[in-house]
């Protein structure tokens, strides 16, 4: 006979943390009216600071794409997305970096940590919040998952969306519907310039599938962001296979080298790159040779000097 499995009852988050959380919201006044809705069409990442006033590479860096994901613990960041203003602007909060050589061993007190450290760098500053989201990163190895779901529910009921960042070799995911996106790190590109291939992509898959799978029922954001190093070698092709990749999954795909990060002199939208004679069909290209090929005048001058 078949025995029954038994179903393993997910964790639950410990009850004084549930508690403070909870009243930190009631006594935490929201960050916006209401969730910005819809989907970015691009996004790009820049974690570096930001002088005053801003540089014209900075003003550029926060404004050319639909969304911007920053470091809001950098310097001037804040300040200057409360003017430049960008669709979506999201902050970083990387947990573990938060919480490192800090000595808290007790959830609460970690979740004390994290959360007033976002509230002093991503609170509204005279009623005007500098930002409508926020990604949480690196926090695998810090917070439990079931604490982990706790905060991003906290971060929600301020009105942020709220995105997960993660990266390999386990590439985890939040179990919780209150997301609404989430960032791959490297999730087509490798680090050292080369395209992930389907054994690489096998780790990924199970973290991918439930994005996408959201993503099909719901506004959810899939972004994929490729950090190359600086010394690697990329190739076109590797970018371009990227796109169409990426266009397959629904994601939005940025690629930059690690130096991008953080000097916006460097940091410039990516776009597919064209493939060998791909120039011929650009509709500049067509109206030029339209306009060549229809002009008698032209033609009659060039036959004459041949005669």
């Amino acid at each position: 006979m078949l025995k029954k499995q038994k179903r393993t009852k997910s964790p639950v988050a410990p009850t004084d943390t549930k508690q403070y959380l909870l009243s930190l919201s009631l006594n935490t006044p929201a960050f916006l009216k209401g969730k910005v809705s819809g989907k970015p069409k691009s996004f790009g990442v820049y974690y570096g600071g930001v002088s005053h006033p801003p540089s014209t590479d900075e003003t550029r860096v926060l404004s050319q794409w639909d969304l911007i994901v920053v470091d809001p613990f950098q310097p001037g960041v804040t300040d200057a997305l409360t003017q430049i203003r960008p669709q979506y602007a999201v902050g970083r909060v990387d947990i573990g970096q938060l919480l490192n050589n800090k000595g808290v061993n007790d959830g609460v007190g970690k979740l004390k940590t994290i959360t007033n450290a976002m509230i002093r760098h991503m609170r509204p500053v005279n009623g005007i919040s500098a930002y409508n989201g926020v990604l949480i990163a690196n926090w695998e190895k810090s917070i439990p998952p079931e604490v982990c779901n706790q905060f991003i529910g906290f971060c929600s009921s301020l009105n942020l969306n709220v995105y997960a960042e993660t990266v390999g070799p386990t590439y985890t995911v939040p179990a919780t519907a209150e997301l609404s996106g989430m960032i791959f790190v490297n999730g087509s590109i490798l680090s050292n310039g080369q395209r992930r291939d389907y054994f690489d992509l096998l780790p990924m898959k199970k973290a991918l599938d439930a994005a996408t799978g959201q993503a099909c029922l719901r506004e959810f954001t899939i972004l994929m962001c490729d950090i190359v190093e600086d010394g690697a070698m990329l190739s076109n092709a590797v970018i371009r296979r990227s796109f169409t990749w990426c266009g397959y999954y629904g994601a939005i795909p940025w690629v930059g080298r690690r130096s991008t990060l953080t000097d916006a002199s460097k940091n410039f939208v990516v776009d597919s790159p064209d493939s060998a004679f791909a120039f011929l069909k650009r509709d500049r290209v067509v109206d030029i040779h339209a306009a060549w090929r229809l002009n008698s005048t032209v033609r009659m001058m060039i036959d004459s000097r041949l005669t």
